[in-house]
């Protein structure tokens, strides 16, 4: 990407640069993007991983606005989701289609704080070709990073543990 002057804040901006690097740096990624919501951030990483005539599998725990978007949004544009219990690989092994281009997770899950087996899943997930985006909005890049258990994309509600819970509304 070219550097850019910072004249527009939405386009670059020194603070956005910053709050990036330093997800990159708790996350172990290479890249992060900084959006106005957590749904925006992940609503903008689940349609980077999906397109018409796609199936998602996600763990039937996620934070209940994914889920919604996953449910009641996406069909419109002929994707499909699956809703498993994770912890159960097989569950998750058998939900598998041709068509599946997403596992979409989060350990601990909103609510009931279940514990997944990421790098498990992962592989089953890339052994399938596969992506995997994991929402790791409660331990904040502090208590574990995805990314080392093969997860490609990670997302945040900063709105939780990364600011403080509910002091902003941000996403990464």
């Amino acid at each position: 990407e070219p550097d850019l002057p910072d004249v527009y804040s939405r386009i670059s901006n020194p603070n956005l640069d910053q709050v990036e690097g330093k997800l990159c740096a708790l996350e172990h990624q290479e890249k992060a993007r900084v959006f106005a919501s957590g749904m925006a951030a992940i609503s903008a990483a689940i349609m980077a991983c999906t397109h018409s005539g796609a199936h998602v599998i996600a763990d039937e725990t996620v934070y209940g606005p994914t889920q919604e978007f996953l449910r009641d949004y996406l069909p419109r544009f002929g994707v499909e989701t699956t809703f498993v219990d994770a912890r159960d690989i097989e569950s998750v092994a058998s939900a598998f289609r041709p068509n599946t281009t997403l596992l979409y997770i989060e350990s601990p899950g909103s609510i009931l704080f279940r514990i997944l087996d990421i790098e498990a899943l992962c592989k089953l997930a890339h052994e399938r070709g596969a992506q995997v985006i994991h929402d790791n909005s409660y331990s904040a890049g502090v208590f574990q990073q995805p990314s080392d258990l093969g997860v490609d994309i990670v997302v945040h509600s900063a709105t939780k543990y990364l600011c403080g819970h509910s002091d902003v509304v941000a996403g990464a």
